[in-house]
Protein backbone atom coordinates (compact mmCIF):
# COMPACT_ATOMS: atom_id res chain seq x y z
CA UNK A 1 0.00 0.00 0.00
CA UNK A 2 2.83 2.15 0.94
CA UNK A 3 4.37 1.78 -2.42
CA UNK A 4 1.20 2.54 -4.29
CA UNK A 5 0.58 6.00 -2.38
CA UNK A 6 4.25 6.81 -3.31
CA UNK A 7 3.42 6.03 -6.71
CA UNK A 8 0.33 8.32 -6.89
CA UNK A 9 2.43 11.22 -4.87
CA UNK A 10 5.41 11.04 -7.33
CA UNK A 11 2.58 10.72 -10.43
CA UNK A 12 0.94 13.91 -8.69
CA UNK A 13 4.36 16.04 -8.05
CA UNK A 14 5.01 15.40 -11.75
CA UNK A 15 1.76 16.62 -13.15
CA UNK A 16 1.83 19.20 -10.93
CA UNK A 17 5.07 20.12 -12.34
CA UNK A 18 3.56 19.47 -15.50
CA UNK A 19 1.02 21.73 -15.43
CA UNK A 20 3.59 24.77 -14.15
CA UNK A 21 6.14 24.20 -17.24
CA UNK A 22 2.70 24.14 -19.59
CA UNK A 23 2.02 27.42 -18.07
CA UNK A 24 5.47 28.83 -17.94
CA UNK A 25 5.57 28.15 -21.73
CA UNK A 26 2.45 29.89 -22.52
CA UNK A 27 3.14 32.62 -20.93
CA UNK A 28 6.57 32.71 -22.58
CA UNK A 29 5.03 32.55 -26.21
CA UNK A 30 2.53 35.63 -25.19
CA UNK A 31 5.38 37.46 -24.52
CA UNK A 32 7.45 36.34 -27.65
CA UNK A 33 3.80 37.31 -29.84
CA UNK A 34 4.07 40.73 -27.72
CA UNK A 35 7.29 41.53 -28.85
CA UNK A 36 7.23 39.85 -32.10
CA UNK A 37 3.96 42.45 -32.27
CA UNK A 38 5.93 45.50 -30.42
CA UNK A 39 8.94 44.78 -32.99
CA UNK A 40 6.68 45.07 -35.96
CA UNK A 41 5.63 47.89 -35.24
CA UNK A 42 8.66 49.48 -34.53
CA UNK A 43 10.22 48.41 -38.05
CA UNK A 44 7.52 50.20 -39.53
CA UNK A 45 7.95 53.13 -37.64
CA UNK A 46 11.81 52.91 -38.45
CA UNK A 47 10.39 52.90 -42.06
CA UNK A 48 8.52 55.82 -42.18
CA UNK A 49 11.49 58.08 -40.10
CA UNK A 50 13.81 56.76 -42.80
CA UNK A 51 11.72 58.28 -45.41
CA UNK A 52 10.70 61.63 -43.54
CA UNK A 53 14.39 61.71 -43.34
CA UNK A 54 14.72 61.43 -47.00
CA UNK A 55 12.62 63.57 -47.75
CA UNK A 56 13.97 66.60 -45.16
CA UNK A 57 17.33 66.05 -47.01
CA UNK A 58 16.07 66.61 -50.39
CA UNK A 59 14.41 69.85 -49.20
CA UNK A 60 17.67 71.07 -47.30
CA UNK A 61 19.14 70.34 -50.43
CA UNK A 62 16.80 72.53 -52.56
CA UNK A 63 17.39 75.45 -49.84
CA UNK A 64 20.64 75.29 -49.56
CA UNK A 65 20.75 75.47 -53.18
CA UNK A 66 17.96 78.55 -53.61
CA UNK A 67 20.30 80.57 -50.56
CA UNK A 68 23.35 79.73 -52.80
CA UNK A 69 21.61 81.14 -55.78
CA UNK A 70 20.76 84.40 -53.78
CA UNK A 71 24.00 84.70 -52.75
CA UNK A 72 25.33 84.73 -56.55
CA UNK A 73 22.83 87.00 -57.72
CA UNK A 74 23.32 89.34 -54.32
CA UNK A 75 27.20 89.53 -55.62
CA UNK A 76 26.74 89.94 -58.98
CA UNK A 77 24.79 92.88 -58.43
CA UNK A 78 27.55 94.38 -56.43
CA UNK A 79 30.44 93.46 -58.25
CA UNK A 80 29.28 94.17 -61.87
CA UNK A 81 32.14 92.30 -63.53
CA UNK A 82 30.41 89.16 -62.50
CA UNK A 83 27.26 89.76 -64.46
CA UNK A 84 27.13 86.47 -66.74
CA UNK A 85 26.69 82.99 -65.24
CA UNK A 86 24.07 80.68 -65.76
CA UNK A 87 21.93 78.60 -62.86
CA UNK A 88 19.30 75.78 -63.31
CA UNK A 89 16.99 76.25 -60.36
CA UNK A 90 15.45 73.10 -59.06
CA UNK A 91 12.18 72.55 -59.01
CA UNK A 92 10.27 73.02 -55.86
CA UNK A 93 7.53 70.66 -54.15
Amino acid sequence: MREKDGMVMKFAQAEQKNIELVDKLQKAEAAMKEFTTEKENLTTYLHALRADKQKLKELLEKRVCLLLISLLYCVSIKNKSMRCFVITLPKLV
